[in-house]
């Protein structure tokens, strides 16, 4: 080969490896902006969440009904509660209602304990008795907010 031969040739490859590198940083920026988009879906999905858990805690201390009844307090750190304040910011994060089944395996992947017989049964009786939720039928919603 010729010294012009190996120039072009090494310049071929110089090309094709830029080439690459420009393809290689085109596919980077488009999955950066995908998953930006991404985080940032998310990020307010949190952000609804923690605002509809510190609603739920104003409601919480606010005085009691006008009824005169007594408001069971719950300890802060029961299962139960965990699992109230859990499904609220789960609906509070969701665009539609879950039902029982989506909203216990939700907890078993957060790593949520339930030490009954019946996780289920008992997910029920406390998502039943919490005020702030409603089941219209197709699962569980947040009697705050109105469906679309």
């Amino acid at each position: 080969m010729t010294d012009e031969t190996e120039q072009r040739d090494s310049d071929g490859t110089i090309l094709d490896s830029l080439e690459l590198l420009k393809a290689k940083k085109v596919t980077l920026l488009q999955e950066m902006r995908t998953k930006n988009a991404s985080w940032k879906r998310d990020l307010e999905k949190i952000e609804n969440a923690i605002t509809a858990l510190e609603d739920v805690m104003t409601t919480k201390g606010s005085p009691s009904s006008a009824s005169g009844k007594r408001k069971r307090k719950g300890k802060k750190n029961s299962i139960s509660s965990k699992i109230r304040d859990f499904a609220i910011a789960e609906l509070t994060a969701s665009d539609r209602p879950l039902d029982r089944s989506e909203i216990l395996e939700k907890i078993v992947d957060a790593g949520i304990v339930i030490q009954t017989r019946d996780p289920a049964k008992f997910l029920s009786r406390v998502l039943w008795r919490t005020k702030e939720l409603i089941n219209d039928g197709s699962g569980y919603w947040l009697a705050s907010r109105p469906r679309k």
